[in-house]
Parts: structure tokens; C-alpha cells; sequence
């Protein structure tokens, strides 16, 4: 008898900065963010669509549509700067994994990151609990030695751009 193993590609939506793809920043926000970029995941992150967030001019409720959005997907993570209690609450419905704490930092990297990290959690993990990535506790040291090291490049990028629009606005 053979034994057949499927293996199923991990989809990650991430909340961009900009006009998304794997080149874009992750956003601060989830609900507010101007797009989100899907990736599906099975070796090497591929990008599968860009999505311009509809509801972010929203009056309230946004992060929600953007949650139920998530799932209409099929998205197994989500990844953003931060997400609100309401819109965490329906991902954790739907079984959707929060990644938080990358904001700033190159959409496939975090893709890449965020995948590893879930990937590393342990089986018996609360349904409930958050993987937020700039937290000191890791699954495992190296990798957030990583991550500390594409948080702090990331850091020193958006510094660099922020020095030169000051010579440019100062002349």
C-alpha cells in the first residue's frame, strides 16, 4: 500500500504600505492599510494577487471586513504591523494565524519570517496567543537573532531616507 502525503502551500496575506508586492513594507495597521498582497507559499513565496483596501476610509469596522476579506481568501497567516482586538478575534474564528511586530520591513521577507515562525510554534500552543515578533521570547534563538537583524536594517534603511528628505526640504 502506498501512502500518499499531500502537501499543502501556506497562503499569507500581508498588509502593505504602499501598492503592494513582495518589494512593498509591511503596513503598521491591518484594517487601514492602502493594499494587501497575497503570497502562497510552497518553497519560495510566489505573489499571487494585490488587493486595494476598499474599506480603509471606513467609518468603523474596517479591521473585521478585513479579517472576513482574509478568509474569503483562504489565507492560513496574516501579517501586519498591528492588529485590533475586533479583527484578531474573527481571524482566530476562522483559524487565521496573526503574525504583528514586522511593520517596516520588506513584504517577502516578512512573508518568509512569519511562515518560519508559525511553523516553529508548539502543537500545544493556546489557540489565542498571538505570535507578535518583536517580542524576547522565540521558538527558537537563532532565528530571532534574524529577525532582529531585518528589523534593525530595516530600521537604518527607513533612517537613511529620512536624513536624505531632510537635506532635500532643507536645501
Amino acid at each position: 500500500m502506498v501512502a500518499w502525503l499531500e502537501v499543502v502551500a501556506v497562503r499569507v496575506m500581508v498588509a502593505c504600505q504602499s501598492t503592494g508586492g513582495p518589494e512593498d513594507r509591511v503596513s503598521p495597521l491591518f484594517g487601514r492599510a492602502p493594499c494587501f498582497s497575497i503570497l502562497e507559499v510552497d518553497g519560495e513565496p510566489k505573489l499571487l494577487e494585490t488587493i486595494p483596501n476598499r474599506y480603509m476610509a471606513g467609518f468603523s469596522g474596517v479591521g473585521i471586513q478585513v479579517a472576513q476579506l482574509a478568509a474569503s481568501k483562504g489565507v492560513s497567516i496574516v501579517v501586519a504591523g498591528s492588529i485590533g482586538p475586533n479583527a484578531y478575534s474573527v481571524l482566530s474564528q476562522y483559524g487565521i494565524k496573526p503574525v504583528t511586530g514586522l511593520a517596516g520591513m520588506k513584504v517577502i521577507d516578512a512573508v518568509k519570517a512569519a511562515v518560519k515562525e508559525v511553523q516553529l510554534l508548539p502543537h500545544a500552543a493556546p489557540p489565542q496567543a498571538p505570535v507578535t515578533l518583536y517580542q524576547p521570547a522565540f521558538a527558537n534563538r537563532d532565528f530571532e537573532v534574524k529577525i532582529l537583524k531585518l528589523q534593525r536594517q530595516m530600521i537604518q534603511e527607513y533612517l537613511k531616507q529620512i536624513e536624505k528628505r531632510i537635506k532635500e526640504l532643507e536645501g
